[in-house]
Parts: C-alpha cells; sequence; structure tokens
C-alpha cells in the first residue's frame, strides 16, 4: 500500500485559464507553475504504449524525476516494467494497474489503456508513504499510513492512497477499504487530509 502526498496547487495556474473555467486540463498539457506533464493512449502492444507515453509528456518532462503509471490489467506486468526501465532509466516510479484508465484526453476499460504524470521538478514531485503493516490488519496499515503522512506535510496537502485489493490469490481475499481508511484517519489525527 502506497501513499502519496503533494503540495497543493494554487488555483489559476494554467496557462491563460483559471483551472475553474474548465472542467479538466487539456491533454499533454504542460505548465512550468505546476511541473507536472500527462499522456495517455490506448494499445494492444505494451512497449509501443509506454512509448507512446513518453512522448507524450517529452516536451513537458523530457527527464521526469517521478512518474505515476496507470496500466489496464491486460498489459503484461513483466512487459511494461521492462519498457518503463528502458524509457524512462533511473526514473522513480510507482505503477498501478486497473480495469482501465481515465484520463482528460480519454478513458477506456478494455485494459489497453495506459496513462502517466510525469513531474519534471522535485519541488511538486509526490513523496511516497509505503507500508506492508496490511499483513497484520487492513486497520493498521492505513494508521501507518496516516501516522507518517501527516508527519511529512501540512494539512493543506493532497494525499493519494493507492492499495492492491487483494490481500491473497488462493484463498481468494481481498483488502477492507473502510477498514483501510479509517485507520488512515485515526493515524492521521486531526482534521481529515484532501
Amino acid at each position: 500500500m502506497v501513499a502519496t502526498k503533494t503540495t497543493r496547487f494554487p488555483a489559476g495556474l494554467w496557462p491563460d485559464q483559471e483551472i475553474s473555467s474548465r472542467d479538466s486540463a487539456p491533454g499533454g498539457l504542460w505548465s512550468e507553475q505546476r511541473g507536472v506533464a500527462t499522456a495517455y493512449t490506448k494499445c494492444a502492444d505494451t512497449r509501443v504504449a509506454i512509448a507512446a507515453l513518453a512522448e507524450g509528456t517529452a516536451d513537458a518532462a523530457p527527464v521526469p524525476v517521478f512518474l505515476l503509471l496507470f496500466l489496464g490489467g491486460r498489459h503484461d506486468p513483466e512487459t511494461a516494467l521492462d519498457a518503463v526501465k528502458a524509457t524512462f532509466p533511473g526514473i522513480p516510479l510507482l505503477g498501478v494497474s486497473g480495469t482501465g484508465v481515465i484520463a482528460s484526453e480519454g478513458f477506456g476499460y478494455t485494459g489497453f489503456e495506459a496513462g502517466v504524470i510525469a513531474w519534471a521538478d522535485d519541488r511538486t514531485a509526490p513523496r511516497l508513504v509505503v507500508t506492508t503493516r496490511l499483513t497484520e490488519s487492513d486497520h493498521a496499515g492505513g494508521a501507518e499510513l496516516g501516522r507518517v503522512a501527516k508527519s511529512l506535510e501540512p494539512d493543506s496537502a493532497t494525499v493519494l492512497l493507492f492499495y492492491s485489493s487483494v490481500r491473497s490469490f488462493e484463498p481468494r481475499e481481498l483488502h477492507s477499504a473502510s477498514k483501510l481508511i479509517d485507520g488512515f484517519y485515526d493515524g492521521w489525527h486531526g482534521e481529515a487530509p484532501h
């Protein structure tokens, strides 16, 4: 389980427009104030998909400092990791998979979607908090993440929480998201994060 925590971005930093004036950012948009680039693609060939994501962020973040990678569940994880390591050598990343991907550039749930958020600046890149305490209990893992995340940044920071929903494959057992979130709030002590 991983919680990423980033500082709050001030409103209105998209070039020539206020954030509140549109539903979402246009695809491939880059803002120097934000230090973040995004890309999306849909492709059955995992290596081609990763190359397309790199091309989509190349102008804004030619050498990113951190990547958050989303892959549809039909991409082979080992092929994806090999392709990411070859395309973005030495760049820290967090990769998650799921049924599909939702992005401002498009969405789908065929399992062949791929998306990336690339941070080009250490000042805006997220910090990662990782725990293995989910093996004890969902609440204990969440509480540890809440305690550590709160110690890293002010209450105004944004928190993203990613976890594997599968506790075990044989027998099939899932993690309880509600217990994990309750634990996170208990560990956070105080006003809930954004």
